[in-house]
């Protein structure tokens, strides 16, 4: 079984593409920088350090692809959530190189979903968690409601870094919630961009007659409309 982990300019599997690439085979360990040949953002360089600098003289997946495949191929692969991303880029990659990177007859182990069955996350996993006792009519909204209650204030009391908290900015990892689909968000800047689409990373006020076609045309959810519509009014700074 191979280890491997990705570093990307995004989190769109169809459209990002990779930067940083650690194989781990037996008591080998390779790890390589690429270029992407797109800009990095600055919000996915804030996380894994790579910056378009970094990587401006390092092959790109092209040049290395064939020998990236000739050890992947035919693999049983190891990932923490690469099921739902790191395998489906990959794929695109070698896609893009013209190899077909087949793993439909190789074990997909995906140690964040073995994580979370050993440890459920449900209400009744967590009620139980923090109160020792078993939620009793789970599924029931009154007794859903009253467990969350519960849950909330025992939290608060247990662990000092939310007592004092923004608990909406806590609860959406300490972004500024816009929308609740996360089309958009705020830059580093502080910024309005668009997260999602064919504008991703782009200055959302830059593009009115796309935010015009969101609002008149485009399948979105209400919430996200109304940004948009804020936005081209000038009334979402």
């Amino acid at each position: 079984m191979i280890f491997f982990d990705l570093e990307t300019t995004g989190v769109d599997v169809k459209n990002d593409r990779i930067v940083q690439i650690c194989i781990k085979d037996g008591e080998k360990i390779i790890t390589r920088e690429l270029n992407p040949c797109m800009p990095i953002p600055k919000e996915a360089s804030d996380i894994h350090g790579i910056t378009d600098e970094m990587v401006q003289d390092k092959p790109t997946f092209k040049q290395v692809s064939k020998s990236l495949y000739d050890i992947l191929k035919g693999r049983d692969l190891a990932t923490f959530n690469g099921n739902r991303f790191d395998v489906p880029l990959f794929i695109n990659e070698f896609a893009r190189c013209g190899i077909d990177f087949d793993v439909s007859s190789v074990k997909l182990v995906d140690v964040s979903n073995i994580y979370r069955r050993l440890n459920p996350r449900d209400l009744s996993s967590a009620y139980k968690q923090y109160t020792g006792l078993e939620l009793d009519g789970a599924h029931n909204a009154e007794s859903d409601v009253l467990a969350t209650e519960i849950l909330l204030k025992l939290m608060q009391e247990r662990h000092e870094e939310i007592k004092e908290v923004d608990l909406d900015l806590y609860s959406n990892y300490d972004n500024e919630r816009l929308d609740l689909s996360g089309f958009f968000l705020r830059n580093s800047n502080g910024n309005v961009i668009f997260a999602l689409g064919k504008h991703r990373g782009k200055e959302a006020i830059s593009e009115p007659s796309y935010l015009r076609w969101m609002i008149e045309k485009g399948d979105f959810q209400k919430d996200t409309k109304e940004v948009a519509n804020r936005i081209l009014n000038n009334k979402l700074i």
